[in-house]
């Protein structure tokens, strides 16, 4: 049978509209259904948010458990905790935390510490470990690790070549790591001249601060860089062409460090050259210099940094008239916030942050 389009009765398809159709088979179904059109809106909310709704409830269920444990366990004496303890054996613990099972040591060498607060009673054997305190023996062994000495002459040439080089007879090295792989380095570098002589001397101390990239590269680079800039000096007696060159030298090598490495990154762009070129500038380094003239006879020293540089210098004994006494006299200066010429320097090259620029006596607060 056909039925014109002005009679027909439009159809609904909507989740409610189903609900609103579905037949009632009694008087209570019809009555249940009268009640869920008035909240046909809060129940749905309901069924659709039920898997919220326990999770709500079983969160609100663990909370309230845990404060009820946590307020009673925090009422609970200690010695009930010493009691439950005393029950346990810890043969792990032995094994870690002692070195014997004899009992504290009276060798004098040893310190002991208790690995477990002094209020809690374990109710047996208190263990602990021993740690060997290093004797002046092993404490000038350890010292002496890395150290090595070298002799720039041998004693043939040096007697055939003394009017031409006597400043430097030898020199030693010593390093004591702190980290693993050691932060710091060092150099040592000669320039000859034609008949190969020795004319100038570099000797460098790198104190570096999270790696040893930038160490390692600035030993590496610093005294050709200087080197090259001191070529250029007319007059070796001009000591301000000097100092003027090896600040130069010192401002290039940083340069190529810090800006030309990014440079290069952004032009080519590559992970493994990112990693290996901008590690060096990621990581820092003091750079302390000695620069000996060997023709003129001349000492320089430039430092960045911390580090130090110090001549000893033997003097006659003020109360043995035969007797010698060593002084030690500084070449450098230290440019850290507890010295007021660097925070003066630093405050009068940043302008309007005084204040801030040096803080806690370090730069920024952290350098």
């Amino acid at each position: 049978r056909v039925i014109p389009l002005d009679q027909r009765t439009p159809q609904k398809h909507g989740y409610y509209e189903r609900l609103r159709a579905r037949p009632d088979p009694n008087q209570h179904q019809q009555h249940h259904h009268e009640r869920f059109r008035f909240n046909l809106w809060l129940h749905h909310i309901i069924q659709s948010k039920r898997a919220a709704i326990r999770a709500f409830v079983f969160g609100s269920v663990l909370t309230f458990g845990g404060y009820g444990a946590y307020s009673y366990f925090s009422r609970t004496k200690a010695s009930e905790f010493e009691k439950f303890f005393s029950t346990w054996n810890f043969p792990s613990l032995q094994s870690s935390f002692a070195n014997s099972t004899s009992g504290p040591s009276s060798d004098p060498t040893l310190r002991s510490f208790n690995p477990f607060s002094p209020s809690v009673n374990l109710g047996g054997p208190q263990y602990e470990k021993h740690l060997r305190m290093l004797d002046h023996e092993q404490v000038e062994e350890r010292l002496a690790q890395n150290e090595k000495s070298f002799r720039v002459m041998t004693k043939e040439m040096e007697r055939r070549n003394k009017s031409k080089q006597d400043l430097i007879l030898g020199y030693c090295i010593n390093q004591v790591a702190s980290n693993n792989p050691i932060e710091d380095d060092l150099s040592r570098h000669v320039v000859r001249g034609k008949d190969g002589s020795i004319e100038k001397v570099f000797f460098g101390v790198f104190d570096g601060h999270g790696g040893w990239c930038c160490s390692q590269k600035v030993a590496l680079e610093l005294a050709p860089t200087v080197a090259t800039e001191l070529e250029g000096v007319m007059d070796p007696h001009d000591i301000n062409a000097v100092m003027e060159a090896i600040e130069n030298g010192y401002l290039k090598l940083d340069d190529r460090i810090v800006n030309e490495t990014v440079k290069k990154v952004l032009e080519f762009p590559s992970r493994p050259l990112a990693c290996s070129s901008l590690l060096p500038a990621i990581s820092g380094s003091c750079a302390l210099m000695a620069y000996i003239d060997v023709k003129e006879k001349d000492l320089y020293v430039a430092c960045v940094g911390d580090s130090r540089a110090v001549l000893g210098v033997c003097e006659k004994s003020a109360t043995n008239k035969n007797g010698h006494v060593w002084k030690a006299v500084p070449l450098s200066f230290d440019q850290t916030g507890r010295n007021r010429w660097e925070v003066r320097r630093l405050q009068e090259e940043h302008p309007g942050e005084e204040n801030t620029v040096v803080m806690r006596g370090r730069v920024l607060g952290g350098l």
